[in-house]
């Protein structure tokens, strides 16, 4: 189907399709081929010029600033029960228990 049909019509209109077929080939390559094999015409391309990336510079990162930690000590109010008590009496104390436990 192909040889016939397709290319057969093709090769009948071929004179006609002459200048499309090396306007596309040229586009293609950038040379024209004539019948006998050799280049007919040579193009040169443009070069694509490398240029660097337009990134922007990371922005520093906003470290929270510390909560400020009072450094006041708290403390209950001494009991008035310890100023009553003395050595002695915490002494004579013990000496009476250390007596019981042994009775």
């Amino acid at each position: 189907y192909i040889e016939k049909d397709v290319m057969g019509k093709l090769q009948s209109f071929r004179d006609q399709l002459k200048s499309v077929v090396d306007e596309v080939e040229y586009k293609a390559t950038g040379t024209i081929k004539a019948a006998d094999g050799t280049c007919l015409g040579t193009i040169e391309k443009k070069r694509t010029e490398f240029k660097p990336f337009n990134l922007t510079q990371p922005r520093p990162r906003l470290i929270p600033e510390p909560d400020v930690i009072s450094r006041e000590v708290k403390a209950q109010p001494v009991p008035a029960s310890i100023h009553k008590n003395s050595l002695n009496k915490v002494e004579e104390q013990k000496k009476k228990r250390m007596e019981e436990e042994k009775a």
